[in-house]
């Protein structure tokens, strides 16, 4: 007969066998997050300076790879037609 305690107890044990082999199924990879981090701290900064949502898009496609955005740009951002 099966009871509602083995059941129980079952259902406790065996997520933790799982988890443990999944663990680092379940995980992003780092450079990954970096990635997400560093576009996501680009487009911070630009809607700080004033820059829409296209016009953000447009200068994170022009100065991906600085690390800060030039004065000039965030002018430039701000009088294009995007």
């Amino acid at each position: 007969m099966y009871t509602w305690t083995r059941d129980e107890t079952d259902k406790q044990i065996r997520p933790i066998v799982q988890k443990d082999k999944n663990h680092n199924n379940c995980l992003c990879q780092l450079t990954i997050l970096s990635s997400f981090a560093n576009r996501s701290t680009r487009f911070i900064t630009m809607y700080g300076e004033g820059l829409s949502g296209a016009q953000a898009a447009w200068a994170n496609k022009k100065y991906h790879g600085h690390r800060t955005l030039p004065p000039e740009w965030v002018f430039t951002a701000k009088n294009s037609t995007v």
